[in-house]
Formats: C-alpha cells, sequence, structure tokens
C-alpha cells in the first residue's frame, strides 16, 4: 500500500504593527528604530502611507528599511493627496530604521506598517486595487473596491479621509489603527485573514463625512 505524505497548505497572515506620523516639511522622512514586529523566516513588511499637499500630493521616490529598497505596490493620486504602499521582504530584527524620499517637501506624512506571513518570503500580490472618492465634501464618502482573496489568504488595506470625521465603517475588513497627524486628517490601516476564498469581496471605507478620500487594498494568499 503506498504511503502519502500531508500536504501542507500555506497560510497568508497579516498583522498590524503601528501607526506612526510626521508634521515636518522635508524631502525625506526618517523614521528611526521603528517597531516591526517578530523575526521569521517568511516574513514580508508591507506599509500603506499617505502624504498631503496640492492638488496630488508628492510622489515618493523610494522608501527603504535598514537601507533596503522596497518595492511600489501601488499608487493612488487624490486631490491634496497621494497614497502609496510598499513591500519587502525582511526576515530578521525586531526594529528598523524606515526612510522615505519625495520628489519634493511635503507634509503632514503618515504610515502604517503591517508583518506579512505564510507568502514564503514573496511580496507579490494575488490582487490589488485603489479609489479615490469625490473631491467635495459631504455626507457617507464611500471608497471601495473589490478584490478575490484566495483561500486561506489575507487583506491589508489602507484609507484616507482629508476632514470633517473619523465615524463610519470598514466591510470585508477590521479596523487596526488610525492616524491623525493635523487633526483633521485622519488616515486608517485594516486588514483581515480568511479561511476560505472569497471571490469579488467588497473592501469599503464608509466614512460618515468627509472629502477627497481614498482606498488601497491588496490581498495575498
Amino acid at each position: 500500500m503506498p504511503i502519502y505524505s500531508p500536504h501542507s497548505l500555506s497560510v497568508a497572515t497579516s498583522t498590524w504593527i503601528a501607526g506612526v506620523s510626521n508634521t515636518s516639511a522635508a524631502t525625506t522622512w526618517t523614521q528611526a528604530d521603528q517597531n516591526i514586529g517578530t523575526a521569521a523566516a517568511d516574513r514580508v513588511i508591507v506599509i500603506g502611507t499617505h502624504n498631503d499637499g496640492y492638488p496630488t500630493g508628492t510622489d515618493i521616490t523610494g522608501v527603504t528599511i535598514g537601507g533596503s529598497a522596497m518595492t511600489q505596490l501601488a499608487e493612488l493620486n487624490i486631490v491634496e493627496g497621494r497614497m502609496e504602499m510598499w513591500a519587502l521582504a525582511y526576515p530578521s530584527g525586531t526594529t528598523a530604521t524606515f526612510v522615505t524620499t519625495y520628489a519634493s517637501s511635503t507634509n503632514p506624512r503618515a504610515m502604517h506598517i503591517f508583518s506579512l506571513n505564510g507568502t514564503g518570503g514573496a511580496t507579490g500580490v494575488s490582487a490589488i486595487a485603489t479609489h479615490a472618492g469625490p473631491n467635495a465634501g459631504g455626507s457617507n464618502q464611500i471608497t471601495s473596491v473589490n478584490l478575490d482573496v484566495p483561500k486561506n489568504g489575507t487583506v491589508i488595506a489602507v484609507s484616507y479621509n482629508q476632514a470633517y470625521s473619523s465615524d463610519g465603517a470598514w466591510t470585508g475588513v477590521d479596523l487596526d489603527n488610525r492616524v491623525n497627524a493635523t487633526g483633521n486628517q485622519f488616515f486608517e490601516g485594516a486588514s483581515k485573514d480568511y479561511a476560505s476564498a472569497s471571490a469579488g469581496q467588497l473592501i469599503k471605507r464608509d466614512w460618515t463625512t468627509g472629502q477627497r478620500v481614498g482606498l488601497i487594498a491588496a490581498t495575498w494568499g
């Protein structure tokens, strides 16, 4: 009788680590000795970041962790703002220095840091999407995307609201943390692990009131 070895399915998980901000106008932002969570052979560090500025925010020309360059996954221009997502396989250490370089001086800036495990150290996404909401302020400012989430996959998302309110709710992911850099600019990080596959999963941030909202969401698995 043949002997069969059990097949081990990889399980992707994401963990929110920190939300940080900086209000100094400059072309670089150094976040020194930042907590990056537990070291692991397959760990990937994912960041979602935002910067303010008229008319579309400022392009990020590079991000490094401990001197190693991250890879850009997505970018989104919104009126008076810009959002981006970056990733890097980074197995060692529990703290590291992040250096973000911008095409021109900008402020304020904010960043959510996540630890991704279970992809074998691969940074490539299963799916990723962005959505910019309306410029004009008002109620029920919704920004949403639909993504295919693999079985044993995970979702990481960030959303920005320039003003008014932090009320409202997420759909498809759970709020991890909110950064409020200047009193009326809200930048949130959210995530969720999925045991079962979910085709066309709605990922949505419904801000009760706001303006110039934006969303980046990605899946791995």
